[in-house]
């Protein structure tokens, strides 16, 4: 098997170097793409629970709304205005 070596730069490039002294360039999109963020309504009735699945969320860079039941879930999401795009909920 043949061992690659991947040097970095600054402008977004890679260059890759196989064993045989051949190279190629791989271009890093996630520079040049549009960060979207994904917001997230977790309704969880247990507060440790809810604190460490928030916790857990966004440290995934989610946006969360953290609620402790259903009623709270529904004001939230008729006021429109944070625009969840996930409900997290147990049955």
């Amino acid at each position: 098997m043949g061992e690659i070596v991947v040097l970095s730069s600054d402008d977004g490039m890679e260059t890759m170097k196989n064993n045989r002294g051949k190279s190629s360039e791989v271009v890093q999109w996630e520079k040049y793409l549009p960060k979207t963020v994904l917001r997230v309504l977790l309704v969880e009735s247990d507060d440790s629970t809810r604190q460490i699945i928030t916790a857990l969320l966004r440290k995934c860079c989610y946006k969360v709304v953290a609620v402790s039941d259903g009623l709270a879930a529904w004001e939230i999401l008729k006021e429109k205005s944070h625009n969840i795009d996930l409900v997290l909920t147990e049955l």
